[in-house]
């Protein structure tokens, strides 16, 4: 875990003993340590939980290759699936949702609004 924020193997051990230090005087106080308490160790657990966002945008961006673009497909099939079958989307809806989630990984625009115009969608948006 000390990896993800960079702390060397040499001062893995004054920053465990830190994280301690904090989460005994917290519990002295009578207040609740939650891993959110200490912004170091929030960073170095959602480092090692969570995929960063450039690997989420590569795995939802079409590959170039034939041999990606198969295992792409099921990785993609399978969160489609997932959206139809856990939270109620239709069909349609799952894969306009991981198409607008691309775009919006890709720091793209999603909407223009001109002065005196109506409302302009900067990515690829099937209303059907």
């Amino acid at each position: 875990m000390e990896k993800a924020i960079d702390i060397t193997e040499r001062n893995k051990n004054a920053f465990r003993s830190e994280i301690y230090q904090i989460v005994t005087s917290w519990r002295q106080r009578g207040k609740s340590f939650t891993y959110t308490s200490e912004p170091r160790l929030k960073t170095a657990i959602e480092a090692r939980l969570l995929p960063s966002r450039r690997k989420v945008e590569r795995g939802l961006s079409e590959p170039r290759f034939a041999k990606q673009k198969i295992n792409w497909a099921r990785k993609r099939k399978s969160i489609l699936e997932r959206l139809v079958d856990s939270y109620g989307y239709c069909t349609h809806c799952s894969e306009d949702l991981i198409n607008y989630v691309n775009h919006i990984l890709k720091n793209r625009p999603v909407l223009k609004t001109p002065r005196g115009e109506t409302v302009e969608w900067l990515w690829d948006f099937d209303p059907n």
